[in-house]
């Protein structure tokens, strides 16, 4: 299956503006990158230490929290369950988002007009690109050729219903192996209840 993905500026197919009420998964989760990379565009031309960037910085920040709470609750657990070498997209994935977390923690103790948090943009702009495009170019045409059509979707209504929740902190810390990722994911019931939603099973206890 050949799939249209976008590249890391342009508009996607199924991007925010294309994206409807049956929009899947990965159409969500690339107007979801969209919707960063403007922020993006917005800090680099707004003055350093300005409001404008100051307030910029607080979306992103916010934008890619929630970004990273959807893909963990919904994402990894379809790559686990139906993507080959699943474990290891998923593991990539949050190592990406804590990583994103390490530097918005710098950038949050630094001076908005000084050079450090400069520097600190141009670092989270690059870190959070490069995972842009390993998703968009590499993950994401696996997943739609591996999910189900009803899963992608199923999976597409939930990332929009959680959009209206309050923005969760992003964890500069990852687990380093499988079974602690399992763990992780378990201690939230996200394993479970993502599992249980594809299989079409009721949880037996």
């Amino acid at each position: 299956m050949t799939v249209p993905v976008g590249d890391a500026v342009g508009d996607p197919v199924g991007g925010p503006r294309a994206a409807t009420e049956d929009a899947d998964i990965v159409q969500e989760l690339t107007a979801g990158h969209r919707e960063v990379q403007r922020l993006f565009d917005l800090i680099r031309a707004s003055e350093p230490g300005g409001d404008v960037r100051r307030r910029a910085v607080e979306r992103v920040g916010a934008a890619l929290a929630r970004h990273a709470d959807v893909e963990r609750r919904f994402l990894h657990p379809a790559v686990r369950t139906y993507v080959p070498d699943g474990e290891r997209w998923a593991a990539a994935g949050l190592a990406a988002h804590a990583e994103t977390a390490r530097v918005m923690a710098a950038l949050a103790g630094r001076d908005p007009a000084g050079e450090e948090a400069t520097e600190l943009v141009l670092t989270l702009t690059t870190v959070v690109t490069r995972h842009v495009l390993d998703q968009e170019q590499r993950l994401f045409p696996r997943v739609w050729a591996a999910c189900p059509p009803e899963v992608l979707r199923d999976l597409g209504l939930r990332v929009r219903r959680a959009r209206g929740a309050p923005a969760p902190r992003l964890s500069p810390t990852v687990p380093d192996s499988p079974r602690e990722l399992a763990r992780a994911a378990r201690r939230v019931g996200v394993l479970d209840r993502v599992r249980s939603a594809l299989t079409r099973r009721r949880r037996t206890g």
